[in-house]
């Protein structure tokens, strides 16, 4: 501070402590402020490194989950498909092994109705040359193993139903073997 006439001045000294203090004080808020918006800086930008892997990771996650659910959906798509080919198979082995099973039964009912028809026809003969003969309890004899034979092959056609209509045929019977063979010495006589 200058004083007047003389031009003096006057220079007071005080303690620096105080004001060193303060400017330590105010470098060290400066320092701690520094270093707060630094690690404002850094965690932003950490923060924004995490979203975007989070969003990589994310698309990554869901062009996975599309391309394994089009691999299911196809492969879904080729089971069906061979569930309905080895359904076709499966109905075309059926229907060949009916056929052939119908085959075989028309072979075996061929043979099992010409027998009694045969016989029928033979008996039938034997009844008109027991009637030309005048043998008239000969001829009533074999028109009753005739009209026999018709039984048993009406009870082969019900059998024969029974099977096609899955239902129970009728249980087999005992044969009196004496009373066939008698009824074939009959019809050869």
């Amino acid at each position: 501070m200058p004083l007047e006439p003389d031009g003096w001045r006057i220079l007071a000294a005080e303690p620096l402590a105080p004001v060193e203090r303060q400017a330590q004080l105010l470098a060290l808020l400066a320092g701690l402020s520094g270093l707060l918006v630094s690690a404002l800086a850094v965690g932003w930008r950490q923060r924004r490194q995490l979203i975007r892997v989070r969003l990589n990771q994310n698309a990554e996650l869901e062009r996975r989950v599309a391309e394994r659910t089009e691999a299911l959906a196809h492969e879904i798509d080729q089971r069906r498909r061979a569930q309905d080919e080895l359904r076709e198979a499966h109905e075309s082995l059926v229907h060949a092994a009916k056929l052939a099973v119908l085959g075989r039964m028309s072979t075996t009912i061929v043979h099992e109705v010409s027998q009694p028809l045969s016989a029928l026809d033979s008996t039938l003969a034997a009844a008109e040359l027991h009637l030309g003969a005048g043998r008239e309890a000969r001829a009533v004899a074999s028109l009753a193993a005739a009209r026999a034979l018709l039984m048993r092959m009406q009870k082969m056609v019900r059998n024969l139903k029974s099977f096609g209509a899955r239902q129970r045929a009728d249980p087999p019977e005992p044969v009196d073997m004496a009373r066939v063979l008698t009824a074939g010495a009959e019809v050869l006589a």
